[in-house]
């Protein structure tokens, strides 16, 4: 995978994360009984793939499309949608069966709060947490508020993060544009964003279950970028 495909397990970390959470989805919205077992095959296999790939933060990012997919399938249909609370269930309880065999994933998971904890009570010396983004985040937010409106160009701080910060990109799509393109860019990117998903909720008495899944896909990839960065391939 990583050398035929991808460069990086994380990056097709990124890709799992929308097919999880747009199999979910599909599985939901689909009326036909054989279209949404195949839908629950993908999802679970895939779900399955993720927990060997390792990667923490498309687990997360499901995770959380996963909840929003019990809310936005509640604010469309008006009921609690029992196919989306099952998935988020079975997701849980996968990553859990696979733990027993591999349990890298269940320990990642709860160094999350450990790490959460050091950020909050000891941040001088979390500078390791996260695969050291938390050193990454820092350094860009320090470096980008030196130029906060029009940044540093498209990979500006690159040798910075060489040098300082043992990688070349920030590790979170959000500030990354921030460094690139400046503050105002990076919020109207935002912006545009949370706009698509306003849309949704204004025309939701006529959204379709494609819709949805396409929303819930988007928003799996959102979670992901906070942990992520932008390449050709996603």
């Amino acid at each position: 995978v990583q050398t035929g495909v991808f460069y990086n397990s994380n990056h097709y970390g990124y890709y799992l994360a929308m097919i999880i959470a747009l199999a979910a989805a599909l599985a939901t919205a689909e009326k036909k009984k054989g279209s949404r077992i195949f839908y629950l095959i993908v999802f679970g296999f895939n779900v399955v793939i993720l927990q060997f790939n390792r990667t923490l933060g498309a687990w997360v990012a499901c995770l959380f499309a996963l909840f929003f997919q019990i809310i936005i399938r509640y604010i469309v249909d008006r009921k609690k949608s029992i196919y989306a609370i099952v998935e988020l269930c079975s997701y849980l309880a996968i990553t859990g069966a696979v733990g027993l065999y591999d349990n890298y994933m269940i320990m990642s998971i709860l160094s999350l709060f450990i790490d959460i904890k050091r950020v909050t009570m000891d941040s001088v010396h979390a500078d390791d947490v996260g695969s050291a983004r938390w050193k990454l985040w820092k350094i860009t937010v320090q470096k980008t508020v030196k130029r906060p409106f029009l940044g540093y160009g498209v990979e500006g701080l690159y040798y910075e993060f060489g040098k300082d910060g043992s990688g070349g990109r920030s590790h979170c799509e959000y500030l990354q544009y921030a460094s690139f393109f400046g503050i105002p860019a990076a919020v109207a990117y935002v912006v545009g964003c949370v706009q698509v998903f306003i849309s949704g909720y204004r025309n939701r008495s006529r959204i379709d279950g494609v819709t949805i899944a396409c929303l819930v896909a988007a928003f799996s990839y959102l979670v992901s970028a906070t942990f992520g960065n932008t390449w050709f391939y996603t």
